[in-house]
C-alpha cells in the first residue's frame, strides 16, 4: 500500500504539511473525505464504525492543514480533488472504496472523473451543490459583494477563538447545530475541531477557508452525470444544503447508481448517527455486488 499503481502523473505532489490519519480496520481499503468546516478526526466515532468493516484513511482537507495560510484567489473546489488524487497514488497500489460527505463528497467526484482507475467504489453522502441557476449567479458576482450573503456572511462573522476547550465546548453547546451530534461525536468534534493558538485556542479550519468555500459552490448534476465508478448515493431528510429537488434531478443523471436515504437525521448524517450511516454504506456497497 506504498507505491503508486498507475503511471500517470499526480496534478500536484502533497506538500510535506499535508495531515492525514491512517484507521487499521478489517476488510478492504477505504478513504473518507470529510465536509466543509471541519477535520476528518471529528467525525472519529464514524470513521471507528467503519473500521468494523474497512482498512479507513482520511485525508485532511487542505485548509486544516498545518500553517496553512490564507485561501487562493481561484475558488474552484477542484483542487480538493487533486490532493485526494495525490494522495491515492502515494498510499495505495489498488483501487480503492471513496467515501465523502458534503464538500467531501463533492471533491471525490472531482476526482473520480479524473482518475476512475484509482477508484473500485464511491460512496457519496449529500455532496455539497446548488442548481445550475445559483451557481451562475454565484460565478459571476463580484468577490466584494459575496461576503454579505449568507453563508458566508455569517461564518466569516462568528467567533474563531476562545480562551480554553472548555470554553470552546460551552460555546459548541449551545449551538442548535450542535444539540443534533451523537454525545461522541460531539465529544470528538469539541476535541479535534480547535487547536492550540499560544494562550488560546482557535479553529483548526480556518473561517476564511470555511466561507472561501462556501463563495463558489458548483452545480454539480454535470459532473456526476460523468461518473464512471459504481455509486452508491446517500442522503438524510431534505435540508438547506441538500434539497428534495437536488435529489430527484441526481437520480436522473446517474441512473445506474443505487440511492439510499435516513430521513430520520439530516446533512450531517455521519456525525448524527455514525452506526446507522455506517450500516447504510455496508448495505449499499453489498447491492453493488462489486466482487
Amino acid at each position: 500500500m506504498t507505491s503508486p499503481k498507475s503511471s500517470q502523473s499526480t496534478f500536484h505532489p502533497l506538500p510535506d504539511n499535508a495531515s492525514f490519519q491512517f484507521y487499521s480496520g478489517k476488510g478492504e481499503d477505504l478513504h473518507f473525505y470529510h465536509a466543509n468546516g471541519f477535520s476528518s478526526a471529528t467525525y472519529q466515532p464514524f470513521i471507528k464504525a467503519l473500521t468494523q468493516s474497512f482498512n479507513v484513511s482520511a485525508l485532511d482537507s487542505r485548509a486544516a492543514w498545518p500553517d496553512i495560510g490564507k485561501p487562493p484567489k481561484s475558488r474552484s473546489w477542484q483542487i480538493y480533488g487533486e490532493d485526494l488524487i495525490a494522495f491515492i497514488e502515494t498510499h495505495y497500489d489498488a483501487p480503492i472504496i471513496a467515501v465523502g460527505h458534503s464538500l467531501g463528497a463533492s471533491s471525490t467526484i472531482y476526482a473520480a472523473n479524473m482518475r476512475p482507475d484509482l477508484f473500485k467504489a464511491l460512496v457519496l453522502i449529500e455532496p455539497a451543490m446548488v442548481k445550475r441557476s445559483v451557481a451562475t449567479a454565484i460565478k459571476w458576482m463580484p468577490d466584494a459583494l459575496l461576503k454579505y450573503i449568507d453563508p458566508v456572511k455569517t461564518t466569516l462573522k462568528k467567533q474563531d477563538r476562545w480562551a480554553c476547550r472548555q470554553s470552546y465546548r460551552e460555546y459548541c453547546q449551545q449551538r442548535r447545530s450542535f444539540q443534533r451530534f451523537h454525545p461522541q461525536s460531539f465529544d470528538a468534534f469539541v476535541e479535534h475541531s480547535v487547536i492550540d493558538d499560544g494562550n488560546e485556542v482557535t479553529l483548526r479550519f480556518p473561517k476564511a477557508w470555511e466561507a472561501h468555500n462556501f463563495s463558489r459552490p458548483p452545480y454539480m448534476l454535470k459532473e456526476i452525470s460523468r461518473i464512471s465508478v459504481p455509486t452508491v448515493a446517500i442522503r438524510g431528510k431534505p435540508n438547506l444544503f441538500f434539497s428534495e429537488e437536488i435529489w430527484q434531478q441526481w437520480q436522473k443523471c446517474q441512473p445506474d447508481a443505487l440511492f439510499l436515504e435516513d430521513l430520520q437525521h439530516g446533512h450531517l448524517l455521519p456525525l448524527e448517527n455514525p452506526e446507522s450511516c455506517y450500516r447504510i454504506i455496508v448495505k449499499g456497497l453489498e447491492l453493488l455486488n462489486l466482487d
